[in-house]
């Protein structure tokens, strides 16, 4: 199992900073892993989850960076559910295995903005 988090989780004081500081990371862990290389485990290892190959979901970064938004008052905690934590991480998760690029910058901006922030503001 890889474990994604080897720094300490991001903690700027603003949700929007850490979301993306967070994906950043995972983008480059998926990078140098390489989307073949994710392929490959995939089609050899059918039994498991890429979830469980790639442990990003366990690591709790995201309902920790969510949980301080709560705290901060940044967001309420009533919005937030299983499946919307993870949206950020399997969005990018997503395009890397389709597209076989690292995603931009521009499109974990839009992650982001678009897509994330809107379902919990």
């Amino acid at each position: 199992m890889i474990n994604l988090i080897k720094d300490e989780i991001p903690n700027t004081g603003d949700l929007r900073s850490d979301v993306i500081i967070a994906l950043n990371r995972l983008n480059e862990i998926l990078r140098q892993i390489g989307p073949e290389t994710i392929h490959g485990l995939m089609s050899v290892l059918t039994g498991i989850p890429l979830s469980e190959l790639i442990n990003f979901r366990r690591t709790h970064t995201m309902q920790t960076i969510l949980k301080r938004a709560v705290e901060r008052g940044e967001i309420r905690g009533e919005k937030i559910t299983p499946r919307i934590t993870s949206l950020p991480v399997d969005l990018v998760r997503h395009e890397v295995l389709i597209t076989y690029e690292p995603v931009s910058q521009d499109t974990i901006a839009e992650i982001v903005d678009e897509i994330f922030l809107p379902l919990i503001k």
